[in-house]
């Protein structure tokens, strides 16, 4: 994949999905959401490669929006 393609689709999720997101839903660490939630084994039988890119495309724009808005990403500092 080259470079400009996913900016393209960090732009394109930024429009789409995340630029309408109240302050109250972008206050959570989408890192530790992904460590939790969002991880499929590679071996699974649901594992599908265009399911991962998406995941991380949104993730970006996530992060940069938590950064455009708060002048820092969100990270949960507590052990849990």
């Amino acid at each position: 994949m080259k470079i400009s393609e996913l900016f393209r689709m960090v732009k394109d999720s930024w429009l789409m999905d995340v630029r309408h997101l109240t302050d109250e839903q972008l206050k959570y660490d989408r890192n530790k959401w992904i460590k939790k939630f969002g991880l499929v084994d590679k071996d699974d039988k649901y594992y599908r490669k265009d399911d991962e890119v998406a995941t991380g495309v949104y993730t970006i724009a996530i992060l940069m929006e938590q950064l455009r808005r708060n002048y820092e990403i969100h990270y949960d500092k507590t052990n849990s």
